[in-house]
């Protein structure tokens, strides 16, 4: 949604079941723009470097999350959704509205 508020026609959020590479150059990417937390970084090097190698034509680039996202687990905050507790203060509002939907009882 941000995104579009900005005006940023040329980006696009895709759900892919293969590689991501293979997706890009599907839709025509020559860049592909992950968010970076702490506890991903081993991963996302390693991605980062078997990617470069099977596309060397798409960039990656990742933005490192905001100070208080840094230290978030994903896997954390779906767990505690689960229980009924508020995540809010974690995620965006379009994500915590969906994590409400998912868990309500």
């Amino acid at each position: 949604q941000a995104v579009h508020a900005a005006g940023l026609k040329n980006v696009r959020f895709v759900s892919i079941a293969g590689l991501t590479v293979e997706e890009a150059r599907k839709q025509g990417a020559t860049v592909i723009v992950r968010g970076l937390r702490a506890a991903d970084f081993a991963y996302e090097f390693d991605m980062a470097l078997m990617n470069r190698d099977m596309a060397p034509d798409i960039e990656s680039v990742y933005l490192i999350a905001a100070l208080e996202h840094l230290f978030v687990s994903g896997t954390r905050i779906r767990e505690l959704a689960s229980f009924g507790r508020d995540v809010a203060k974690f995620v965006p509002p379009g994500v915590d509205e969906a994590l409400r939907k998912k868990f309500q009882s």
